[in-house]
């Protein structure tokens, strides 16, 4: 009978694929800003992502990332939270990238709204989503946030004032 999404591009898509546009609706993920709300901790990473450690979530792509920083910054330090599928080839290629004291694979994060504010930035590096809840939770807690502008993440973003949107 109808068809929900998270936003206005998934929208656009679905229609222009054939589906009724009256029958296609909007709801946007929403977090509990109660819980997900800025903290006074310490910044203990300097880079923060939450993912489920799939292929297209691109972990390899935020590992070349510090590669690269990691010759301006030696000590940058990067937590990742979440498990999956590509979890044990990540690790290994951490490794092979020289960047095991640099990269921490955290596993299952129980508190999300602190790990949020132990980061200075967030990065979503996916090359597909939704409208993911993680860059609503770390805006949410003041961590700005770095995200591939894929799916409907732009609907949550205003690129250079809330946080940046990256089209390559």
């Amino acid at each position: 009978d109808s068809i929900t999404v998270c936003g206005t591009k998934s929208k656009k898509y679905l229609s222009k694929k054939g589906f009724v546009e009256s029958k296609i609706y909007t709801l946007p993920n929403s977090i509990d800003i109660n819980l997900f709300r800025k903290m006074e901790v310490s910044k203990k990473y300097d880079l923060i992502t939450v993912c489920r450690l799939g292929y297209e979530k691109r972990i390899d792509f935020l590992l070349k990332i510090v590669q690269s920083l990691k010759m301006y910054y030696p000590e940058i330090l990067v937590g990742v939270a979440g498990k999956g599928p590509e979890e044990q080839k990540l690790k290994t290629l951490t490794i092979e990238m020289g960047l095991e004291n640099n990269v921490i694979f955290l596993g299952y994060v129980d508190d999300l709204p602190n790990f949020y504010n132990s980061g200075k930035l967030f990065v979503l590096t996916s090359e597909t989503e939704g409208l993911p809840r993680t860059i609503l939770e770390s805006m949410a807690c003041h961590t700005p946030t770095i995200n591939s502008n894929v799916g409907d993440v732009s609907d949550a973003v205003i690129n250079n004032a809330t946080s940046f949107l990256v089209d390559d």
